[in-house]
């Protein structure tokens, strides 16, 4: 028999070649990730378990080679050859193939295109290499330059089989409504239902192999491989954490986890995986309503009072600057009456928006009351807070407010103090100089800045 010696390279425009590996042998599998990430020559791997999901796949979408165990179209009806015309012209399929597999057609030039491997090979360095050769093997065949080629057969590894392989428990599993990982105990992947691709939005059979901690964000490693531990001791553990496909984004998703026996003759553990997506979109969407002003999406009051004792006791601890704006839209009422409530909805939202686009991250804004506005200012002396108050109030009244195609001209009064180190005054006496401050400037006229030194 010849062999190939046609050296296989890759379509100018792809990166990597295309691998699916059709096993029901999840170690098999483990072990050829493994292998192929380190290599210098680039996969992109694909896994498919039974004959179904590998026919599905070879139906949506194109890949440079198969790499078939045949024992999983073993009773399910189907050929070789049937298998080999499915993955296409341009796929080259490598039959896996063990001293105790099943058994191959002795005629194997019926075979034209295939090329038979030892499995024994997934763990082997030299796998990107035989896979190469194989492709370059089965072009060969296909081209007429060789019959067939067959590679040399090494004895059979033992199977590691998920537990879930069985097809009653698998129906049980994929009518939950939780997300199942069955992993070994270093973590690698053996097992998923359906219901784990349609959380993580992915095909659920491309997370065998791959070790738990790659969907995990590396802030959260170190909780989950606690977790992991205790689930090995025989503890029932719980997690909150964000888990992705791996260049995903991440959800926000709740990690049950159960020790199992006989994972390949070794503990396991099983993780059930509920999406907190949703429910993390609502509390972090009731967080908001809490804090903030339902018209200006600023901060409220009870917001206001949380920080300004914070920032109060920073301030105090550290002998640090800190000062306070009081700023109130002048005759606001006046606007209200003449055009309406909804006018001065809008105003308000609008003058909201200025002073926030105005001040620094580190700042906070809040509605006050009525038409009144509250900014604190870490680290900011009275000269600094002063200056910001002037050019509050030049942006406000530099561009006149739409309402309705109706350009308002608005103005506001800014009251400035600052924080008190010389005595044992409260938080709330930095509002209050302010808030005298502010009534200096709408008695001064308004439309104006006054200041209250501590």
């Amino acid at each position: 028999m010849e062999c190939a010696t046609t050296v296989f390279t890759k379509k100018p425009d792809q990166d990597k070649i295309r691998l699916l590996l059709a096993t029901s042998n999840i170690s098999d599998v483990t072990a050829s990730r493994s292998v192929l990430k380190s290599s210098a020559i680039q996969f992109d791997i694909d896994v498919a378990t039974d004959a179904h999901a590998m026919l599905k796949k070879l139906h949506t979408k194109p890949f440079d080679v198969l790499m078939l165990d045949p024992g999983i179209i073993s009773g399910d009806g189907f050929s070789l050859p049937e298998i080999i015309e499915a993955a296409g012209p341009d796929a080259s399929t490598v039959l896996l193939v063990r001293a105790q597999g099943v058994r191959l057609p002795e005629n194997v030039s019926d075979l034209s295109g295939a090329a038979m491997l030892s499995a024994d090979t997934l763990r082997s360095e030299a796998l990107p290499e035989r896979i190469e050769e194989c492709i370059a093997a089965a072009s060969a065949a296909r081209q007429g330059q060789v019959d067939a080629v067959l590679l040399p057969v090494a004895g059979a590894t033992a199977p590691l089989f998920a537990p879930g392989s069985d097809r009653a428990y698998r129906i049980i599993i994929e009518t939950l409504q939780e997300g199942i990982i069955t992993v070994d105990s270093t973590g690698a992947i053996l097992f998923t239902n359906n219901r784990v691709g349609d959380i993580l939005g992915c095909d659920p059979d491309r997370l065998l192999g791959l070790n738990i901690g790659e969907l995990i964000d590396a802030d959260d490693a170190v909780l989950l491989e606690t977790k992991m531990e205790e689930a090995l001791r025989g503890s029932s553990a719980r997690c909150e954490l964000e888990i992705s496909f791996p260049g995903a984004e991440p959800i926000a998703a709740m990690l049950s986890l159960h020790r199992i026996g006989d994972v390949g003759g070794s503990e396991g553990i099983s993780i059930a995986i509920i999406d907190l997506s949703e429910e993390k979109r609502l509390r972090d969407e009731l967080e908001r309503l809490s804090i903030t002003d339902s018209l200006t999406r600023l901060y409220n009051r009870r917001q206001l009072d949380r920080a300004l004792q914070t920032e109060w006791q920073r301030a105090a601890r550290y002998a640090r600057s800190l000062s306070c704006l009081m700023i109130d839209i002048d005759d606001f009422k006046q606007v209200n009456d003449k055009y309406g409530h909804l006018a001065g909805d809008e105003i308000l939202r609008q003058v909201a928006a200025r002073i926030q686009n105005a001040v620094r991250e580190t700042d906070f804004v809040a509605r006050y009351g009525g038409e009144e506005f509250c900014v604190l200012l870490p680290e900011t002396t009275i000269e600094g807070a002063f200056d910001l108050a002037v050019r509050i109030g030049a942006i406000i009244g530099a561009k006149p407010i739409d309402v309705g195609g109706r350009p308002l001209h608005i103005t506001v009064s800014v009251g400035v103090g600052d924080f008190d180190r010389n005595d044992d005054a409260h938080a709330e006496t930095l509002i209050s100089r302010s808030d005298s401050a502010l009534q200096m400037a709408k008695e001064n006229g308004k439309n104006c800045v006054r200041a209250v030194r501590s």
